[in-house]
Parts: structure tokens; sequence; C-alpha cells
């Protein structure tokens, strides 16, 4: 994955005709692009609202319960995917696991619409992920900007 995000940025350099060692992020908002990262987790958090929606298989959404529906103490986490602990990295890499902290990074507005299509619902999910990329640099003296801001 990680070589794939290096050959993406590279790519975006390339189609704004950037510097190479230029900041990305403002790149991705002004050409209104996703970083691989972040539609890797919009395509989990899709898996998940399929479940929430009734368009998945019962046996897997049988994988992907919430907090609430394993136990019965309600807590703020209630609303988020249950998983289990971990104890191997191999473990941690589960899709239930990956769905999970998708779905968990989300703000509650979007954890809670249950009533928009899958479509509707990717659509704000990408809009949420562009707004906030940051459109200009704040490091102070940054080499690759020049400081300015």
């Amino acid at each position: 994955m990680n070589r794939l995000i290096k050959i993406q940025k590279r790519a975006i350099h390339l189609v704004k005709h950037e510097k190479y060692n230029s900041h990305t992020e403002p790149l991705f908002k002004s050409t209104n692009t996703l970083k691989l990262s972040d539609l890797y987790k919009i395509n989990c958090c899709k898996i998940y609202y399929r479940t929430i929606i009734q368009k998945i298989h019962p046996y897997h959404a049988n994988l992907l319960q919430t907090n609430v529906e394993t136990h019965n103490r309600h807590t703020r986490q209630e609303n988020d995917i249950h998983t289990a602990r971990t104890s191997t990295k191999l473990e941690s890499q589960t899709l239930n696991n990956k769905v999970a902290t998708a779905w968990s990074s989300l703000p509650t507005q979007l954890k809670h619409i249950k009533h928009l299509s899958l479509k509707s619902f990717n659509k704000k999910l990408q809009n949420y992920f562009i707004s906030s990329y940051k459109q200009d640099c704040n490091i102070q003296n940054c080499y690759s900007c020049s400081g300015t801001t």
C-alpha cells in the first residue's frame, strides 16, 4: 500500500506541475481527488453501511455487530463495531478490524445516517474526506514552500 501511495503522490505532482517535494494534500484538495488511504477507508465504511441498510448477506452482517448487540451496557461506543482483542498483527489485519477502525474514525453525524442510498452515503464520505484536507501549509519555515502560507 505504501508503494501505491508514493506513486499516487508522484502522479499528483506531475499532473499539477509542482515540485517533487511540495505538499500533496493541497494538490489533492484542489483537484478534488481522494488519497488511496481514504479510498480504502471509504470502502470499509461502505461495507458496514450495507449491513445497516440490510444489503449484505446475514452471515457477513453477523460478523459486523455493534457493541450494543453483543452486550447490554450502554456506552459512548455502543454504536461502534464490536471487535475482539487481538494479540497478533495478523489478527489485527482482518476485515472486521479494518472496517471497525474506519467506521469508528467517522464523525457521529455520518455514523447515524441510515436513510440514504449507498451511492448518496458514498458521496457524503467523499465530501467529508476531501473537506478534511488542508489547503495551505501551516508549518513554520517549511523547506518545501519556504515558510510561505
